[in-house]
């Protein structure tokens, strides 16, 4: 109710207007019981009361026509499916029924040999089914559902479900197998039986990848020629973790081609166990190590015997000492491969050695940083380019064809005796002396010092050792002619007195060693005339102040190089 009933237009400003919507208001808003109010201009309005009112007798409304439909619907559906199953059976000879315990219950009003149908089998999994009713019971005839069945079935659903090109679902996901789906593992768990599921699902080659965690293994793992190929793949160094719990080898390849491990970090858990990471036995040719890191084993890291590891690349191995462990040998060959293919060691980052047992040859290592390559007698062919060594440089009992160049050297590099095609250069650091020992070949040996300067290596004279060289101490020749002895005369020959007359050196091609290296200096002064210093056959004639260099091919003494002093 209005009080003043004023009826003035909105926008009034009149106070008993006020008074009429304050009064009008209070009741709209607190009512317990008016469901209306009429407002100034006259016209009813719904109190707050009476709205709520309003809306739940809405809402019940809705409920109960909803509860009827819906219940409307499923008599329908239950009268549907009765009225099928009831016109089916009337068809002929097939009876449906919901569970196979009312077909077994209701066999006497089946009539011999007829067919059952049951919706709900509860013997097959709640499949739909059918059976023949025979003297002897419910015969089983089909399983309609089969597909449904197979498809949800571990075993059998990848199986079935094509992919592209025609191959299955299951050739998909078996070109990468990952082993968490062969075990719950990952998170320090023991791992064994799921790798070795997932070994027998590659089924030969093929890609098992370790995702992110630790895997705790607690028993070698061996891999022969069923194994060729396969290749294991972690998710970085960081985070794909093996630890090795047991004492011996974590991985041996037993004639076990192309195997490869990459991206994951190897832990032998040194002082608790003992053991190497991966021992390459004979025939597993090519296999690949790379963008890995192993720590805490005992003994060598990688180890390849005799005849194993054929074209074998070590490639960004990073290989740490565990724990109070000392020095450490990252990857050590054991012995002699057979053919021609180089085995690559490639970046390696040691706190330890690269070692090469007796008659290793065909090795190339570049690159990276370890305290030293040490190496047995009988080994040739090594290229080493590049590494940096912490403290001990390269000891090599060289047999020939090595080549070392651009490396730097904490102490002095130790090439032991040996022989043909060795050749070091371009030392990048001062190291100490003496830079060679003991060293007897037909190769050239130089040092490339940082300012550019040039030294011909040290090397001790070895009897009867043709093309062995001595710098300190060499050979001083008077104003005479000279014959030079190919096994007896020092390789550097310095012509230190003055010239009184023309004078020649005779250079013999009888028992010269191919390859036989000479250089010759002369020095001295002339007195009385320009006389000149005739170098053999060869054409070379030297004045006062010059040397060159001679090499015998075989048949013949050439000059290599000349020049001023």
């Amino acid at each position: 109710m209005t009080t003043y009933n004023t009826h003035n237009p909105l926008g009034s400003q009149d106070p008993r207007d006020l008074f009429d919507n304050a009064q009008n208001m209070d009741r709209a808003v607190n009512s317990q019981t008016a469901e209306e109010w009429i407002d100034r201009l006259g016209k009813p309005r719904k109190t707050w009361h009476g709205i709520e009112k309003t809306a739940k007798l809405d809402i019940a409304q809705a409920v109960s026509e909803a509860t009827v439909e819906a219940g409307s619907y499923r008599d329908q559906a239950q009268v549907a499916r009765d009225d099928a199953i009831a016109a089916a059976a009337a068809s002929g000879p097939l009876k449906f029924y919901v569970t196979y315990a009312q077909a077994e219950a209701d066999r006497a009003n089946i009539p011999l040999d007829g067919l059952v149908e049951i919706a709900r089998d509860e013997t097959k999994n709640g499949a739909r089914t059918r059976y023949f009713n025979r003297v002897s019971g419910l015969d089983f005839a089909v399983n309609l559902d089969q597909l449904r069945l197979d498809l949800i079935d571990p075993a059998m659903g990848a199986m079935i479900v094509a992919f592209l090109d025609g191959r299955t679902v299951k050739d998909k996901l078996l070109d990468e197998i990952n082993i968490k789906d062969y075990g719950d593992v990952g998170n320090g768990q023991i791992a064994d039986a799921a790798l070795a599921a997932a070994i027998a699902a590659a089924n030969g080659p093929g890609l098992i990848r370790f995702p992110a965690g630790n895997y705790v293994f607690t028993s070698k793992k061996t891999l022969t020629s069923a194994n060729i190929g396969l290749r294991f793949v972690g998710d970085g160094e960081r985070t794909t973790i093996i630890t090795k719990q047991f004492n011996g080898d974590l991985f041996e390849l037993d004639a076990c081609p192309y195997h490869s491990v990459s991206e994951m970090t190897l832990d032998g858990q040194y002082g608790t166990y003992t053991g190497r990471a991966a021992l390459v036995k004979a025939n597993s040719h090519y296999p690949r190590y790379e963008n890995f890191t192993t720590k805490g084993f005992s003994g060598e890291h990688i180890a390849f015997e005799a005849s194993a590891g054929f074209g074998a690349g070590v490639n960004n191995h990073t290989a740490l000492a565990g724990s109070g462990q000392g020095a450490i040998v990252g990857l050590k060959l054991l012995g002699k491969d057979t053919g021609y293919s180089v085995r690559r060691i490639t970046n390696p980052n040691y706190a330890g050695s690269i070692d090469l047992a007796a008659g290793c040859d065909n090795v190339f290592i570049t690159s990276g940083q370890v305290t030293k390559v040490d190496t047995s007698n009988d080994c040739g062919h090594l290229f080493i380019q590049g590494v940096r060594w912490g403290n001990a440089g390269v000891r090599v009992d060289i047999y020939g064809n090595t080549f070392v160049t651009g490396c730097s050297f904490a102490q002095s590099v130790r090439l032991m005796p040996g022989w043909d095609g060795v050749f070091v250069g371009n030392r990048q650091d001062g190291g100490s002396a003496p830079y060679f020992e003991n060293l007897a070949f037909s190769g050239l040996v130089y040092h490339s010092a940082p300012d550019g300067s040039t030294f011909l290596a040290k090397a001790s004279l070895i009897a009867n050792m043709p093309g062995s060289i001595e710098v300190a101490g060499v050979n001083s020749v008077g104003d005479t002619d000279y014959t030079f002895n190919p096994t007896a005369s020092p390789t550097h020959l310095i012509f230190d007195t003055a010239f009184s007359a023309n004078r020649s050196i005779s250079l013999p091609t009888l028992n010269v060693a191919y390859g036989q290296k000479l250089r010759i200096t002369r020095s001295a002064a002339n007195v009385g005339g320009p006389w000149t210093l005739e170098v053999g056959s060869t054409g070379k004639t030297m004045v006062y102040n010059t040397w060159c260099d001679l090499i015998f091919n075989g048949s013949f003494w050439a000059v290599t190089a000349s020049g001023n002093i």
